[in-house]
């Protein structure tokens, strides 16, 4: 590539020797703000990038990560650590591919590589946030992919212990496509207004879920507790006040009444006029 295009590119373009070293043969100005060392010092060989400047604990998985994609003959993307001129460690980004000549023989490596560094803080922070958040969260990218997941929330529906994060929404939770969740999950991208609702995640799941979702332009942040002790509370209570209005209502003597917890009156039944001069329509 030529020089005058590289200018403009962010970060460090270079073109190196497919080897551990990375023995440099073209270095943009970029190197400096990247590495801080200066694009005639890496091409020299004054400084090995792949001894140097890439942190010695990294060094094994970069190789192993980009020779697999090459012998593949796809381009790869891989994220590590580099120690600068100043001796500061940051996180870099690269993404290169191999070079062949007309025969398919490997010439070499070319690609750009820029400082990641501020961005993997905010990602620690990120996770360091949602791993303090007590409800269960995940989060969705706008391909419907999970980007994030706290522990709550894969000791709540990661049923087959595969891990969440890399996976499709849609691929894990097959069942959800025509479901209620999917509806609202869908509508809430759709509209870009968040929502709020009750679901019955089936089995093997089994359980009641709260869920509260909020949509934004780059996917779906979601919030959820398991609530199936309170809904089977609540169902308890339904069918124990149904149990209480018949006896109540079938009540043969005298007047029997059904009060709230504020001891409001929900239902009287016999004849109230035995026991006092009121009417049931009076009491309730």
């Amino acid at each position: 590539m030529p020089a005058r295009l590289t200018e403009n590119v962010p970060g460090m373009v270079y073109h190196c020797r497919n080897e551990r070293g990375r023995s440099m043969e073209f270095v943009s100005k970029g190197s400096r703000g990247v590495t801080g060392y200066a694009p005639e010092a890496l091409e020299r060989g004054d400084v090995s990038y792949g001894n140097d400047v890439v942190v010695e604990a990294d060094r094994d998985e970069l190789w192993t990560e980009v020779q697999g994609a090459v012998s593949d003959g796809e381009p790869f993307y891989v994220t590590y650590r580099i120690e600068t001129a100043s001796d500061d460690v940051r996180w870099v980004r690269e993404r290169g591919r191999g070079v062949f000549d007309d025969e398919g023989e490997l010439e070499g490596l070319e690609g750009v590589i820029i400082d990641v560094t501020e961005r993997k803080r905010l990602e620690t922070e990120l996770e360091e946030m949602v791993g303090r958040i007590s409800d269960a969260f995940y989060a969705l990218d706008d391909k419907w992919q999970f980007t994030h997941a706290n522990d709550r929330a894969e000791e709540l529906i990661d049923y087959q212990d595969e891990g969440l994060v890399g996976r499709n929404f849609w691929e894990v939770f097959e069942w959800a496509t025509d479901s209620k969740l999917g509806e609202r999950y869908r509508e809430a991208m759709e509209t870009q207004e968040p929502t709020t609702f009750e679901f019955y995640y089936p089995e093997p799941l089994d359980a009641w879920y709260e869920i509260h979702a909020y949509p934004s332009e780059t996917g779906l942040s979601v919030y959820f507790r398991d609530v199936t002790e309170r809904k089977e509370r609540e169902r308890e209570l339904e069918r124990s006040e149904r149990r209480y209005r018949a006896l109540v209502e079938n009540f043969p003597n005298g007047a029997v009444a059904l009060v709230d917890e504020d001891l409001r009156y929900r239902t009287v039944g016999g004849d109230p006029l035995d026991v006092a001069d009121v009417t049931s329509e009076e009491i309730e």
